[in-house]
């Protein structure tokens, strides 16, 4: 991991493909590096690929860099668009730094001398991401993958950022929202509250509109989608005080969302299930938190046992919101920090909230896994010595996955049937229908 300062970069936003990689990832179907490939041609996005043969189609259409002999001083130079009129050329490092960073990540040393090989790819990035522009370096390659932490070290006046395809679309949306576009599709634009709304209903299908619950629940929920995708934007901002006050103030406005979308669903279910319990006057008692609605839960249990079970099997989530949300309106609040990493396998920084061990412990409950390539886990904790953080934009993605999935179950079970579903085969709203139906499958982001 490493929040560099991509969304400072001016656009257009520099995506230089691993061919060698991602042609084998598109020929064996691979859905998200097709949707990746898509934009090519979309605003803000310059796409750039290593030389060397590809089978598909899609990627053979992106220009590649070429990189000529060395000169007497033993450096190369990399240019691209040689037959065009705006061609650009920059100086690729010695073969010797190459050498070196192929013996870092375990590979063979040949690949310095390979023009689409993964040390080279990365040079060329570095080498074209110079003043304010930024590259993309997007791989399928695990040795790269698992040592992109090197590169702060080899390159530390660069923008560059090596990502999977997964992480590059999340990087480019974002960047794309930064200047104000907002893509359902590589040709598709739309306005900020649709696109949130879209996302949404794409992620509760069995929303329904009702009425003013089910209005506040559905307000809570896109804005907590948008509060995610601020604290991504602050998360690719570099770390320093600004990023680390604004992602605090999206992360503490996103708790206190989903704290509410628990209380929406509470009501909502004590309202159509007209549950009679000790304290059902006193607003707070009518909750999902097992504290303060243990009265309400009871109820629940026996007019409605399957919904309860289900609120039971989500209750290391909601015992994990409703603790962080009594942190932060009621309790010292939880303390930022700025942590650096420094080692054999690399550096990096990035922006962290304190938090204590059972904290952490309840994050593992909810079924938090270490991360493949990164130091943070899924859920974004790091542990470090007898300290544990927390980054803030990983959890707020991992929590928010977990509570789609609850939210949308939970009114199923209530009764509600698939809006989005039935849209598509609807003539009244076979258009918004096919409207979501196209955000899902080729949007780019979270």
């Amino acid at each position: 991991m490493d929040s560099r300062p991509i969304m400072k970069a001016t656009s257009p936003l520099g995506v230089l493909l691993d061919t060698a990689s991602l042609d084998r990832e598109l020929a064996a179907g691979d859905v998200e590096a097709q949707v990746l490939l898509e934009y090519s041609s979309a605003e803000h996005f310059e796409f750039l690929r290593a030389p060397g043969a590809c089978e598909h189609g899609g990627m053979r259409d992106i220009p590649s860099y070429a990189i000529n002999d060395p000169r007497e001083d033993g450096y190369r130079v990399v240019t691209v668009n040689a037959d065009a009129g705006d061609s650009m050329s920059s100086i690729l490092h010695r073969r010797s730094s190459l050498q070196f960073l192929c013996k870092q990540m375990g590979v063979d040393s040949a690949e310095a001398d390979n023009d689409n090989g993964i040390a080279v790819v990365v040079a060329v990035a570095a080498a074209l991401g110079w003043s304010d522009r930024a590259y993309l370096v997007v791989t399928a390659n695990d040795a790269l993958l698992s040592h992109r932490t090197l590169l702060k070290e080899r390159f530390p006046d660069r923008s560059l950022y090596v990502a999977a395809v997964g992480e590059a679309k999340e990087v480019m949306d974002l960047f794309a929202k930064k200047m104000g576009k907002y893509h359902i599709g590589p040709r598709f634009l739309c306005n900020k509250g649709l696109w949130y709304w879209y996302s949404y209903r794409s992620r509760i299908p069995h929303y329904n509109v009702e009425d003013g619950i089910l209005t506040s629940l559905a307000n809570r929920f896109t804005n907590l989608l948008m509060s995610i995708d601020e604290m991504g934007i602050q998360y690719y901002s570099g770390v320093d005080n600004d990023t680390m006050r604004n992602t605090l103030y999206h992360f503490f406005y996103y708790i206190i969302l989903v704290s509410g979308v628990f209380d929406s669903l509470a009501i909502k279910a004590g309202d159509q299930l007209q549950l009679c319990f000790t304290g059902a006057n006193i607003p707070s008692r009518t909750s999902l938190n097992p504290k303060a609605g243990k009265d309400y839960l009871r109820a629940l249990e026996k007019t409605d046992p399957e919904l309860r079970g289900h609120i039971r099997a989500s209750a290391p989530l909601i015992a994990l919101v409703y603790c962080l949300r009594e942190e932060v309106t009621h309790r010292e609040m939880p303390r930022e920090t700025s942590f650096k990493f420094s080692g054999s396998a690399g550096s990096w920084e990035a922006n962290f909230l304190w938090t204590e061990d059972k904290t952490v412990q309840m994050v593992e409950r909810c079924g938090d896994i270490a991360s493949k390539y990164d130091s943070i886990s899924e859920w974004g904790v790091l542990r470090s010595g007898r300290s544990c953080f927390i980054e803030p934009f990983h959890f707020a993605k991992a929590s928010a996955q977990k509570l789609s999935a609850f939210v949308d179950r939970f009114l199923e079970l209530l009764g509600y049937d698939n809006w989005i579903e039935q849209a598509e085969h609807s003539a009244t709203s076979r258009s918004f229908g096919r409207d979501v139906a196209m955000f899902r499958q080729h949007r780019l982001g979270f």
